[in-house]
């Protein structure tokens, strides 16, 4: 997942190699749920050919929202489904009043997924 930057988007040599790591980690499988999942989120940036940056982030966010809809307790999934929506928002930039009302709902809800584990960290 390092390849896949949630803010921007990556250089063509990242991108073919972060597509060539997810299709190895498909291949080689998991030995639970939780990793299959976070390797068909990841799998979901990468399918297909051809297709715009925005789609293939859209699309991650979508199987991040079932990774940590799944893993409720889980605060990689958490995090990993917060930066995915804030992905999606500095990705698709609003062109209409109603987009603005939208990226701020979203911008709150990465907010408030991730503000339990906050909480929950110490801080130094």
């Amino acid at each position: 997942m390092t390849y896949f930057h949630h803010l921007g988007s990556p250089t063509e040599d990242e991108f073919a190699a972060g597509r060539t790591a997810a299709q190895k980690a498909a291949a080689l499988g998991a030995p639970n749920g939780r990793e299959r999942d976070y390797i068909a989120a990841i799998g979901a940036y990468y399918q297909g050919d051809g297709v715009a940056h925005p789609t293939r982030v859209v699309a991650y966010e979508k199987a991040m929202a079932g990774v940590a809809e799944r893993n409720p307790d889980d605060h990689e999934a958490q995090i990993f489904h917060a930066l995915a929506i804030l992905g999606v928002l500095t990705t698709l930039r609003p062109t209409r009043p109603t987009r603005g009302r939208r990226r701020r709902r979203r911008s709150s809800m990465a907010c408030w997924l991730s503000s339990p584990i906050i909480r929950e960290s110490p801080t130094t």
